[in-house]
């Protein structure tokens, strides 16, 4: 994976690099010149690849966010961040060369194929309205805001909008170009740039990469919210998805109902505080919000995280659960009921009629080259 890494900037920009994994631990932080990793060994001992997409993830920081920076980024330290409009490039392009760098080295991944993986990603940027209420640059900005309700009702996902977002970049560029140039090249130009991108700055690599106008890419997609309309790059090389709508499952095979809230406590709050996807789900219809204090969930007072979880995992389909909340306004009491909800089903196929050109390019693509 190092080796892979070093092939595509030309190089390592250090002369000693440490990845150092710690046992009975989560999570993980880059460095400039190190990685910390948690590692629980029982997970290890079940899996010795399972942290393998996370440790390409963290060491692809050591270029893209130790070094190639959002404008006004900063270096390392312990302060609050200012919220950056470049995290989608950040956090999401590292998330695609985080799939792609493991493929290339030849190691097995979890999605056993790029399609696979694309199918995924897909699936979970079409579940979640955000992307179309609000853009890139403002989800970036949510990354580091110190509020977690800064997008009202809707939760986003930077590393997920950043990574679709350089997926059809990148079949933009492999596409214009023939599958001489491809998302590398923008890479490799972003690392000359020592003072910090800006979205401009980007969009100028990428049309530079792809001999392009990739402006109203840009205007709807990273300065504008829209969903990205996928059918309209996967078929450059050969792909289209199909798209069915379910009903969501948990692994048993029932319908599970729509919990899809979350809650947090800040230092010295009394009660936990309210976080909702999205405002289309049975609590947003209910008249909850994000940022509301929770004061009673049934019978329960919300005096921890750990009450709500516990109440949320014991909800059925057809179960109607009384709230009361606590907001500027005074208390509020809502009834939710709780029903089932539709999620996507992504299933990208070949185009059997692709001319033979695309169908170099797809191969190209699937082969991670």
């Amino acid at each position: 994976m190092v080796s892979q890494a070093a092939a595509l900037f030309g190089g390592l920009p250090y002369a000693r690099y440490t990845f150092l994994y710690v046992d009975k631990a989560y999570g993980a932080l880059e460095h400039p010149d190190a990685v910390t990793l948690g590692a629980p060994s029982a997970d290890l001992a079940g899996d010795p690849d399972a942290l393998l997409e996370e440790t390409a993830h963290e060491y692809f920081h050591l270029w893209n966010l130790m070094r190639i920076k959002p404008a006004g980024y900063g270096g390392v330290t312990y302060e609050p961040r200012p919220l950056s409009t470049g995290l989608w490039v950040s956090e999401g392009f590292t998330m695609f060369y985080a799939d792609l760098l493991p493929r290339r080295a030849g190691l097995a991944l979890r999605d056993s194929t790029r399609t696979r993986h694309l199918e995924r990603l897909l699936a979970r940027y079409l579940e979640n309205p955000v992307f179309a209420h609000y853009s890139a640059e403002r989800i970036s900005q949510s990354s580091y805001a110190p509020d977690p309700a800064f997008l009202g009702d809707y939760q986003g996902s930077t590393h997920l909008d950043g990574e679709i977002l350089g997926a059809m970049l990148d079949l933009l560029i492999r596409s214009r170009t023939d599958g001489r140039r491809s998302l590398d090249d923008v890479m490799r130009g972003l690392a000359q740039d020592t003072t910090g991108f800006t979205t401009a700055g980007v969009q100028r690599l990428v049309g530079s990469a792809c001999g392009c106008d990739v402006g109203p890419f840009f205007d709807h997609y990273v300065r504008g919210a829209a969903l990205i309309d996928v059918n309209q790059y996967l078929p450059l090389i050969g792909l289209r998805a199909q798209i069915d709508w379910v009903d969501a499952v948990g692994d048993s095979g029932r319908v599970v109902p729509d919990v899809r809230i979350w809650a947090y406590q800040p230092v010295g709050a009394p009660r936990p505080l309210l976080l909702l996807n999205t405002p289309e789900s049975q609590w947003g219809h209910a008249g909850l919000h994000s940022g509301d204090s929770l004061v009673t969930m049934g019978d329960s007072a919300m005096t921890d995280v750990a009450t709500f979880r516990r109440i949320v995992r014991r909800v059925r389909v057809r179960d109607t659960i009384q709230v009361t909340v606590r907001r500027a306004g005074g208390e509020f009491t809502a009834r939710v009921p709780l029903t089932s909800y539709r999620h996507p089903v992504v299933t990208i196929v070949r185009d059997a009629a692709a001319s033979e050109r695309v169908r170099k390019l797809r191969e190209a693509w699937e082969a991670g080259r």
